[in-house]
């Protein structure tokens, strides 16, 4: 994705599943999650097995949480490398 705006679009504006590689997000703004049953949040990183999500440029701006939330779900016993995540470059400013 790149120069997006997807604020307010749902829990996670800018979500980034499993499933996905070679994803780069950069110069987007990141904004206003909604707070849907209390679980808005900016940005949600997954990845395994040797992913590679990018993020870089992107300004973060009032999201209760995961400004970004690298991770994995599949155990470090089956999948020792994991999700490749680059994370640079970005402004934060206040939750709402």
């Amino acid at each position: 994705m790149n120069g997006c705006i997807p604020g307010d679009p749902g829990a996670d504006p800018c979500p980034c599943q499993p499933n996905s590689n070679k994803v780069t997000v950069q110069w987007c703004i990141i904004s206003e999650a909604l707070t849907f049953e209390n679980h808005g949040y900016g940005s949600l990183a997954r990845g395994d097995y040797g992913d590679e999500k990018t993020y870089h440029h992107n300004l973060y701006a009032h999201n209760p949480g995961r400004n970004p939330r690298p991770g994995n779900y599949t155990d470090i016993g089956s999948d020792p490398e994991g999700l490749h995540f680059d994370f640079r470059m970005a402004i934060y400013t206040e939750s709402a």
